[in-house]
């Protein structure tokens, strides 16, 4: 994390907080508060997270798996990877007993349907 960032993240975090003219006693005070506040709100976004369900898109075990173990936002996350990869469809190219060349064509919305191929080589 750059300074900037370090300084723009505490300033994010006490935001509300302290000010210029804020006291050291008052400072220790209000920073008890901004965790407590940054603690409940952590508490509840766990809360609705665990008791809303983000239905799985296949009937796969393993994405009920990620399901189950994975936050709402992280399992949202994994599906668009998931969503990403359902439009890939793998070619063998060619196979010689010394390497095998395959395609995997990626099918991609921009305007029509277009395809973007991408070999693999594996010897």
């Amino acid at each position: 994390m750059s300074t900037t960032q370090c300084s723009e993240s505490m300033h994010a975090f006490f935001d509300g907080y302290v000010n210029s003219k804020t006291t050291l006693k008052q400072f220790v005070n209000r920073y008890e508060n901004a965790l407590r506040d940054k603690v409940e709100k952590e508490n509840l976004t766990d809360f609705s997270s665990f008791n809303s369900l983000v239905p799985c898109l296949t009937p796969y075990p393993i994405e009920k798996q990620f399901q189950d173990a994975y936050t709402a936002t992280k399992f949202k996350e994994s599906l668009n990877e998931l969503k990403a990869r359902l439009n890939c469809v793998l070619f063998v190219d060619e196979d010689n007993g010394h390497y095998s060349k395959f395609i995997v064509r990626e099918d991609v919305m921009v305007g029509e349907t277009s395809h973007r191929h991408v070999s693999l080589l594996f010897s």
